[in-house]
């Protein structure tokens, strides 16, 4: 197994594997099965690129700071908490270690975000921003764009429906994936309904999976 730099846990083989792979990848998807540590993988792999900010679901945001003193200690670490108006004051500052939020207030604050040079973006449950009509999903979508480092983490099979995988891989790789409905007729069942076009299933899984194999890794417990 190896080890992290400047840290003493080691990693398992396909952890290492996993960090390899991101930072070969510097706009990637990353979705192991709940229990693998995606969380450990990601910030290995943005070892040196600051600011980075996460957003994460606000359950999980305990987590992200344990991880990161086991993983990246002695680097600046802050969770945003508070009312609005703290929040927007934190992000007032310059600040060059990790950044920590939930997204259920990006598209609050947005204008502060897009006023930060991050480095890296991290999306932990990345499936937050599965629905393309979201706020959300168009907050983190616009956040996205001028942020060269994108790692999106989730343990939920997508691939089932390849429409809620559009959002994801226009946050990834906007200049490719920028048309729904384009991604949709390549990939899924379509059918009129009599009132509008209905989106089912996969259609060719296949030729899916070796059209994002060069940026996606999913591995399993078993």
């Amino acid at each position: 197994s190896g080890t992290a730099q400047g840290s003493s846990p080691s990693l398992f083989p396909h952890q290492a594997r996993g960090v390899e792979f991101l930072r070969g990848t510097p706009r990637a998807l990353l979705a192991d099965e709940m229990g693998l540590g995606k969380t450990a993988q990601a910030i290995i792999s943005l070892e040196g690129v600051s600011p980075v900010l996460v957003i994460s679901p606000a359950s999980v945001t305990g987590v992200w700071e344990r991880e990161l003193q086991t993983w990246a200690s002695g680097v600046p670490c802050r969770a945003l908490r508070g009312s609005l108006v703290e929040r927007r004051e934190a992000l007032q500052e310059p600040y060059s270690g990790w950044t920590i939020m939930n997204y259920e207030v990006v598209a609050k604050l947005l204008p502060d975000l897009l006023r930060h040079p991050w480095a890296g973006l991290v999306l932990d449950e990345a499936h937050r921003v599965k629905n393309r009509q979201a706020q959300v999903t168009k907050a983190v979508q616009r956040l996205s764009r001028s942020i060269p480092r994108r790692v999106l983490l989730t343990g939920t099979p997508i691939l089932n429906r390849p429409d809620d995988l559009w959002s994801l891989l226009n946050i990834l790789y906007p200049e490719r994936y920028r048309s729904y409905w384009r991604f949709v007729n390549r990939f899924c069942e379509v059918a009129w309904n009599g009132y509008g076009w209905e989106v089912g299933g996969p259609r060719a899984p296949e030729a899916l999976r070796q059209e994002i194999s060069p940026f996606y890794l999913r591995r399993e417990k078993e």
